[in-house]
C-alpha cells in the first residue's frame, strides 16, 4: 500500500487537475479547451513518472513509415530512442512509447471503440 503522506499529495494533485479541468469550460473555444485540459493531465502526472520517464503529446512512429493519428498524453522512455520535435508534438518512436492517452471531456462507447482501434 502506498504511503499516506504520497498518497495525500497524489490525491491533492488529481483534484487540483480535475477543477482547473473544469474551469476551462469556459473557454468559448473548444480546441483550447482540450489542449488546456490534455496539459493538466501531463503536468498532474508529470511529479509521479520516474526520472527517465516523460511526457508529451504527437504521434508515435515505427520503422515501416507508419504514424500514428494524434495522441493527446504519450509517456515514453527517455533513454531507449531519441524522440523527434520535443516541442509538441512529438514524433515517438515506437521502441520508447511506454503508454498512449486520450484526454476527453465526455466520451462515448463508440468514440472508445474508436480509441482502441486505432492504429
Amino acid at each position: 500500500m502506498a504511503h499516506s503522506q504520497f498518497r495525500n499529495e497524489l490525491t491533492a494533485k488529481i483534484r487540483e487537475a480535475v477543477a482547473r479541468a473544469r474551469g476551462s469550460g469556459s473557454i468559448p473555444h473548444p480546441g483550447t479547451i482540450g489542449a488546456l485540459r490534455e496539459a493538466f493531465v501531463r503536468e498532474s502526472i508529470g511529479p509521479v513518472l520516474r526520472a527517465d520517464v516523460k511526457s508529451t503529446n504527437g504521434h508515435v512512429i515505427d520503422r515501416s513509415g507508419g504514424y500514428s493519428k494524434q495522441i493527446d498524453v504519450l509517456l515514453y522512455s527517455g533513454i531507449i530512442l531519441p524522440v523527434l520535435f520535443r516541442d509538441k508534438p512529438s514524433l515517438v518512436p515506437i521502441e520508447s512509447c511506454l503508454y498512449a492517452m486520450e484526454v476527453k471531456s465526455k466520451s462515448t462507447k463508440a468514440e472508445m471503440l474508436d480509441a482502441i482501434q486505432s492504429p
